[in-house]
Formats: structure tokens, sequence, C-alpha cells
């Protein structure tokens, strides 16, 4: 939903670029680098970050491991917006539980949870794990944990990077406004903090990592992150391959979830796995 400046990108250093919220760096490390400005095109645009309510929860998960074939329907999901989340842009979106080869779509396509729905951006819908696979009756999950799923795009909006779509997977999740993201393009894979960020502004939105990835429609995506939140670290592996470790502020021991996420585009998400330590 934002797309990255030439100034933005030259300033992002290799694979980890650290960011911090709210002064909670640790001890001794080096301070956050400068806010990117935003694009000059994109001033007229811009509205400052929304902050993250606090006090926020820190009721964690405990160890436990959960798999998702997505053909029990999706009790384990919650629809965001019955949190009490209210925006313009946020849609309850199409989602349905597809078996392998059911119409509706090619007969390649794996079993899955598929978002069905094309729209013009913005349009953000989310579902979030809720389930009580982690000891809790809400879906928190724990501190460290490792993130599974097979993404397989099928279609986009002709504004929306078609033929993929803004495909982001929000692996840390807090709510619609504050998540850290790992996010394919036709040509790029991304990782991106939205710390108090909106659909097509800029403030609040922070890229920490970038690189070139050809994705076309109908090829999955096998995407793997462990995540870190004590040390406020993730490591995000495509298809096997390392891409790297970034660093945010906004990882923190908070009550955190995993979510799904569609920007107006139809995708399957599949085999999906979570496991907590």
């Amino acid at each position: 939903m934002r797309q990255m400046s030439g100034a933005a990108a030259a300033r992002l250093p290799g694979f980890l670029l650290v960011a911090s919220l709210w002064g909670c760096s640790a001890a001794g490390t080096p301070p956050p680098p400068t806010p990117i400005d935003p694009p000059p095109a994109q001033n007229q645009l811009v509205d400052a970050p929304i902050p993250l309510p606090s006090p926020w929860p820190r009721v964690l998960g405990k160890p436990g491991r959960f798999q998702e074939t997505f053909q029990q329907g999706l009790a384990a999901w919650r629809d965001v917006r019955q949190d009490g989340h209210d925006y313009s842009w946020l849609f309850p979106g199409i989602w349905v539980a597809r078996p392998s080869g059911a119409a509706g779509g090619p007969a390649s396509l794996p079993a899955g949870l598929l978002h069905d729905e094309i729209l013009r951006p913005p349009a953000l819908s989310f579902r979030r794990y809720a389930g009580t696979a982690f000891g809790t009756s809400n879906g928190e999950l724990p501190a460290r944990y490792r993130v599974s799923v097979t993404l397989t795009p099928i279609a986009a909006h002709e504004l929306n990077y078609p033929p993929v779509g803004d495909l982001g997977v929000p692996i840390f999740y807090l709510d619609p406004l504050h998540y850290v993201e790992a996010v394919f393009k036709p040509d790029s894979f991304e990782i991106w903090a939205c710390d108090g960020g909106l659909p097509s502004k800029w403030r609040g939105w922070h890229p920490l990592f970038q690189t070139e990835l050809q994705t076309k429609a109908l090829q999955g995506r096998r995407l793997i992150a462990d995540v870190d939140a004590a040390a406020g670290t993730m490591t995000v592996t495509v298809d096997g391959k390392v891409m790297g470790t970034v660093r945010h502020g906004l990882m923190q021991p908070y009550s955190h979830f995993f979510a799904l996420r569609a920007t107006g585009n139809r995708v399957l998400y599949s085999d999906l796995r979570i496991e907590g330590e």
C-alpha cells in the first residue's frame, strides 16, 4: 500500500536496518537512524502516525504448536474489526476455506484459505489467529515463535501491483495500525514495520529490508519467520533462502498475534504452522 522512494531505498544498509520506537533501544546501542522523509509528491498525503494505545497488555502465550489446513472452517480466526477497529479502508473481505481442486479457481491450487475479492486500493482486510493452542483464550503468542505458511497470489487490482498485489503477512501483529510484515510484490520481497501507518500515507511506515525477487501469479512462496519479541528481532526465510534478520522497537513482549492480510487481491494461504517456545 505504499511505495519506497529512491532516497529511502538508498538508505537501507544491506539487509539490516535498525529502527527504534519511543526510545526503546537497549543501552549502549547506536541511536536510531534519521527518519526517512516522504517523497515530495506525497507530502500532501502525509498524516502523523497513530500511536499504540498505552498501556498495551503484556499477556504472553505458552509453548505450543498449531497447524492449520483451513478445512474445518474459520473458528480460530477473528476479523479484526471485531476487536473494535473501524476505518474506511478496513473491509471484511471475502475469506473462504477452499478444498484442493475446488471450483472457482485453478485446479492446481492446494487446500487453504482463499481471499476472493478484488478491490480498488486502499482496501485492507485482516484475520488474526484467536485460538487456544498457546494456552490463552485469544490467540496470544509466546515471545519466541516460528511461523511457516505458503502464499499463492492469484490476481490483483490494476492499481495494486498486478498480478500479485501488495501481498503482506503480519508476522508480529498488534492491531491494524501496528505490525511487522513480510511483503511480496511482483519484482521484490520486502519487510516493513507499520508503526501507526495508514494505507496510502507515508509516515509510520518503516522499510526494514528489500531485495529483488520476482513472484508471478499462481507461484507459491514458502515463508518462514522466526520472531524473538524480547530481543525485538525477526529472521525471515523464503523458499529455503535466509533473507536476513531485522530489528524494530515495535517488537516487544507485548500481547501479540499472527495475522493474515489481504489488500483487495485474490490470494491463497495454505499449510500454516505456528510453533511457540
